[in-house]
């Protein structure tokens, strides 16, 4: 199964569109989508959703769709955990939720509210059997790694999928007002979940083209680069318990009376008490 992430900075016109579904993902999770946009494509995807709301009055929101993957928009969705949006995924009979974010600075700043949200007693108990995956917006590097430390320990039941695939340190956004690469995209899988899973990797497409404005910029279209997290389903097959008694085999044991010398002998005993009754 593979998922892509990636935020496409403020609009998902038809070319961003065309270079993103070249990954051909399951799932595509897409923060910056504005809903116009959304309404242009979602006639192309049969499982979709779009999300925004008012605090801030701008239009970009977030995006999930597929053609292969049921999309369930949670009924334990919190709006004030900005975003973190739980859906509902179902894949070859396999169910977990999966958290798409883009992190606000309101009403916690940035990623606490993923902390917050996670924690929260709506989310608590779908959070055990889920996928974290989007912009964090932590601005991680080298030299500011305490707020990612903050994050990880905070998710200490979650596994992150860029430190299996060794790729930890690989940014995925440009800070214009900066100058700087960070790792701001991430995914997490539950451990519960995790268990269920084989050759898990997280890809980081980090191909940076630079602006005449020396801004780096993936494939020239976003200051974000795509995460792609591929996995595989473990298979299961029912263990079926073997019978604590097979009647049959009782009558296969060496020395034992055979079925029909039982009923014989049960005849006559029946016989010898009914004679006696007459008497």
């Amino acid at each position: 199964m593979k998922i892509t992430s990636w935020n496409c900075q403020h609009s998902f016109d038809a070319i961003k569109i065309d270079e993103i579904v070249k990954f051909d993902a399951d799932i595509y999770v897409i923060q910056g989508c504005k809903r116009s946009d959304f309404d242009n494509f979602k006639k192309s995807w049969k499982y979709k959703n779009w999300y925004g709301d008012d605090h801030e009055f701008s239009d970009p929101g977030m995006a999930i769709f597929s053609n292969k993957c049921k999309i369930e928009f949670s009924n334990e969705f919190n709006r004030n955990f900005r975003y973190i949006i739980p859906y509902r995924i179902s894949n070859n009979n396999r169910q977990f939720t999966l958290f798409a974010v883009w992190a606000k600075p309101v009403p916690f700043y940035y990623e606490e509210n993923l902390e917050k949200a996670i924690a929260s007693l709506e989310y608590k108990h779908i959070a055990e059997n889920s996928m974290i995956i989007g912009d964090f917006n932590t601005e991680y590097n080298n030299k500011n790694e305490e707020r990612y430390k903050e994050l990880v320990g905070h998710l200490g039941n979650f596994i992150n999928c860029a430190v299996i695939s060794k790729s930890e340190k690989r940014p995925t956004h440009f800070s214009d007002s900066q100058n700087k690469l960070f790792v701001n995209d991430f995914c997490f899988i539950s451990k519960a979940l995790y268990k269920n899973m084989s050759n898990v990797n997280l890809k980081v497409d980090d191909i940076w083209v630079e602006n005449q404005y020396t801004q780096k910029r993936w494939r020239n279209i976003s200051d974000h680069c795509p995460i792609i997290i591929t996995f595989e389903w473990n298979d299961y097959e029912p263990q079926i318990a073997e019978p604590i008694f097979n009647p049959k085999e009782q009558f296969e044991v060496e020395g034992a009376l055979t079925q029909g010398e039982i009923e014989a002998l049960l005849s006559g005993v029946i016989g010898s008490e009914i004679k006696t009754l007459r008497k």
